[in-house]
C-alpha cells in the first residue's frame, strides 16, 4: 500500500516511515501540509491513505483534510490524524472536517499499524462500492432504454445517454434544464400518468406522445415507479423505449395491406366490368352498322359507344392499379422515354409553370414497359400541374442510385443493388399528413369535380408491377416530391439468375 506521511518533525516522520516500510508499505514523506497537498495533486488519486500531523507549517492536517473532502474525488482518501491534543471539542471538529481516525501522541507502532489495517480494510470496502457503482453506471449508460430519476416537482435529476438521445438532446446534462412534464405533448397526458402512478404505484408499458428538443413528436413506451431511496417522497424512476419508427412501420404496413385489398377488389371489379362493356360495345357497334338507323337514334348510339370507351379507360386504370394489366417490358433508357414526351409535357403544364428536366448522362437501363413509364411520367406531371394553379416550378430528374445493403425505405424492404430514380418535384400547394397517407388510393382525390382519383393509383400499380417503388413526400404549402425507383436492368437480370 502506498501511504503518504506528512509531519514537520523529522524524528517522528522517520519512526513512522521505518515502521510502515517494515510492514511492506511504500511510504512517501513530506514535511508540511503544503508539500503534501502538492504531492496529492501530482499523484492524482494514487495516494489514498494519509497519515497527517495536525500542527504543520502552511496547511495543517485538519485543513488539508477539509480541502481533500471539498474536491470530492470518486476515489476515497482515508485520513489518520496525529495530534497531541486531547480536548473532545477539538477532536469532534477534526472528525467533522473529514478525518477518519486519529492517534494521540505519544503512540506506539502497534497502535499505528492497527489503524493502518483498519484504513486498508475501509478502502477495500470503498473500492468494491466504487467498482459496483461504475459497473451499474456503465450498464445504465449503455442501455438502449432511456432511464432517468425525477424529483417530486418533476425536475429531471439524472438520466442516461439513451434518454437524451431518444428526446433529441445533446447530452444528459442538457435535460437538467427541463422537467418531465414538459416532455409530454399535452399537460393532460402528463397529469394522467402521474395520477395513475399515484394510484397504482407502478406503470408498465404505457404509451405516450412526448416532445423532442426540436418540438417534433416521439412515441415512447413508459415504465415508472417510485424511488423513496432518494429521500424525496415524490421521486420516481422513469424508463422509456422509443417506438416511433415501429409505429410508423406498423402504419405503413396497414396501409400497404389496405392498398393490396383495394387492388384485389379493383382487379375483380374491372374484369367483370370489362365483360359488361364488351357486350355494350358489341351491340352498339352492330346497331351502328345498320343503315336504317339514322338521326337522333344514331347519335344516341354514338354517345353510348363513346361512354363505353371512357368506361374502358377507367377499367384499364383500375387494372394498372391492381397490377393485373398486361405489360410489354424490355430493356429501356428512361432518359429516352422522358425526352420523347418532353414537348407534350411542356404543352401540358402551360406557360405559367417553368419546367426543367435534368438527365443523368450515365443513367443505367431498366427493364420496363416504355409506354407505361411514359404514362407514369404524364400522370405525375399532371398531378404536379394541378397543385400549382398560380404557376410555379416543376423539376424532373433522373439519377442512378446504389444501395450497398438491404434497407427499409418508407416502410418497404428494398434489396441491395443498383437502381434508377425518376424524381418529380413541384413548388405547389403541397399536402398535409392525412392527404399524403391516402395519395395512392384509387378514387381518392382533392380536386373535387375535376379528377377521377385514379391518376396516382395508376402510377402506383404500374411501378409496383414493374418491380419498383414509388414514394411521395410533401408539406403543406411547401410543394411535393414523387420518387419512382426501379431496379437497374443488370440488377434485374442478376436477381433472375440467382433465383
Amino acid at each position: 500500500m502506498r501511504i503518504l506521511v506528512a509531519d514537520d518533525d523529522p524524528v517522528c516522520r522517520h519512526l513512522i516511515t521505518s515502521g510502515l516500510t517494515k510492514q511492506g508499505h511504500e511510504v512517501i514523506e513530506t514535511a508540511s501540509g503544503t508539500e503534501a497537498w502538492k504531492k496529492l495533486h501530482e499523484e492524482q488519486d494514487a495516494l489514498r491513505l494519509l497519515v497527517l500531523d495536525w500542527m504543520m507549517p502552511g496547511i495543517d492536517g485538519v485543513e488539508l483534510c477539509r480541502r481533500i473532502r471539498r474536491e470530492a474525488s470518486e476515489n476515497y482518501t482515508y485520513v489518520i490524524l496525529l495530534t497531541a491534543r486531547t480536548y473532545k471539542v477539538e477532536m469532534l471538529a477534526a472528525l467533522d472536517a473529514g478525518v477518519d481516525d486519529y492517534l494521540t501522541k505519544p503512540f506506539n507502532q502497534d497502535e499505528l499499524h492497527a489503524r493502518i489495517k483498519v484504513g486498508i480494510r475501509a478502502l477495500g470496502v470503498q473500492q468494491k462500492l466504487i467498482d459496483a457503482h461504475r459497473a451499474t453506471k456503465a450498464l445504465i449508460d449503455h442501455s438502449p432504454f432511456g432511464i432517468s430519476s425525477v424529483a417530486g416537482d418533476s425536475t429531471i435529476l439524472q438520466s442516461n445517454a439513451a434518454f437524451a438521445k431518444i428526446l433529441g438532446f445533446d447530452s444528459p446534462s442538457a435535460l437538467s434544464e427541463t422537467t418531465l412534464k414538459r416532455l409530454f405533448s399535452s399537460a393532460a397526458e402528463a397529469d394522467n400518468m402521474f395520477r395513475t402512478l399515484a394510484q397504482e404505484s407502478e406503470i408498465n408499458c404505457y404509451e405516450a406522445e412526448w416532445l423532442r428538443a426540436d418540438d417534433s413528436h416521439a412515441t415512447v413506451r413508459v415504465w415508472a415507479r417510485p424511488i423513496p431511496q432518494l429521500g424525496d417522497a415524490g421521486a420516481i424512476e422513469v424508463m422509456i423505449q422509443d417506438v416511433t419508427e415501429q409505429k410508423q412501420l406498423e402504419q405503413r404496413f396497414r396501409q400497404s395491406q389496405k392498398m393490396e385489398a383495394i387492388g384485389r377488389l379493383a382487379g375483380g371489379v374491372s374484369h367483370d366490368f370489362n365483360n359488361l362493356l364488351t357486350v355494350i360495345k358489341g351491340y352498339s357497334g352492330l346497331l351502328m352498322r345498320r343503315n336504317d338507323i339514322t338521326g337522333p337514334v344514331r347519335e344516341k348510339l354514338r354517345a353510348i359507344d363513346v361512354a363505353a370507351d371512357r368506361a374502358a379507360l377507367l377499367t384499364r386504370q383500375l387494372l394498372a392499379f391492381s397490377r393485373q394489366q398486361v405489360l410489354q417490358p424490355r430493356v429501356i433508357n428512361l432518359n429516352l422515354v422522358i425526352s420523347e414526351i418532353a414537348e407534350i409535357l411542356k404543352r401540358l403544364i402551360g406557360e405559367d409553370v417553368r419546367l426543367s428536366i435534368n438527365y443523368d448522362k450515365g443513367l443505367h437501363s431498366v427493364f420496363a414497359d416504355p409506354v407505361q413509364m411514359q404514362q407514369v411520367a404524364l400522370n405525375l406531371v399532371v398531378n404536379a400541374r394541378d397543385a400549382m394553379p398560380n404557376g410555379g416550378e416543376l423539376e424532373i430528374r433522373t439519377e442512378n442510385f446504389k444501395l450497398e445493403e438491404d434497407e427499409d425505405q418508407h416502410g418497404c424492404r428494398v434489396k441491395a443493388g443498383d437502381y434508377v430514380r425518376i424524381v418529380i418535384r413541384d413548388t405547389g400547394t403541397g399536402m398535409d399528413e392525412t392527404t399524403l397517407a391516402h395519395v395512392f388510393e384509387p378514387f381518392f382525390t382533392t380536386k373535387e369535380d375535376r379528377g377521377t382519383g385514379l391518376g396516382l393509383a395508376t402510377v402506383y400499380g404500374i411501378v409496383k408491377q414493374s418491380g419498383g417503388f414509388v414514394w411521395a413526400s410533401s408539406k403543406l404549402n411547401s410543394g411535393s416530391t414523387f420518387e419512382v425507383q426501379l431496379p437497374a436492368a443488370q440488377s434485374r437480370v442478376s436477381a433472375r439468375l440467382s433465383s
